[in-house]
């Protein structure tokens, strides 16, 4: 998914894509290991464009009790926060058309078993009318 994304508080989100949901996480019971996981996804894309990188961001949801819930979030179409989308860019853009497909798979690993560290891997399998792309990328953040 690529954005654009402005200061003003009541931009419209714009993105190439549909958005994908990568992974749930319930920070109660879930455990570090838990959130190594290989994910496939399908984006369709929007509109004629290059797309040059991904981009994530996170939701957490407190149920504080039954009636209250407070949400933090870095979608790019809610109010700012001091949190921010962690953007992945590709080697290469790719030249799509609305209504494409983009497939891949988006990987998370831990890096020698220290939570500070993330691993991510996307595969990415394009074939449009204007470019064809087959790329495998790694990425290491460190929290």
């Amino acid at each position: 998914m690529m954005t654009s994304i402005n200061d003003n508080k009541n931009y419209e989100f714009s993105s190439d894509t549909n958005l994908c949901k990568i992974k749930d996480l319930n920070l109660r019971t879930d455990l570090y290991q838990d959130i190594i996981k290989e994910v496939p996804f399908v984006l369709t894309v929007k509109r004629n464009d290059n797309v040059q990188g991904y981009v994530t961001f996170f939701t957490v949801r407190f149920s504080l009790d039954i009636i209250e819930e407070r949400e933090l979030s870095t979608h790019p179409a809610k109010d700012a926060t001091h949190w921010a989308q962690t953007s992945f860019y590709l080697k290469d853009y790719y030249m799509v058309k609305k209504r494409e497909k983009i497939e891949g798979s988006f990987s998370i690993f831990g890096v020698n078993n220290d939570p500070r560290f993330l691993g991510f891997i996307i595969g990415t399998c394009f074939q449009g009318a204007m470019d064809e792309r087959i790329s495998l990328k790694t990425f290491v953040l460190r929290s």
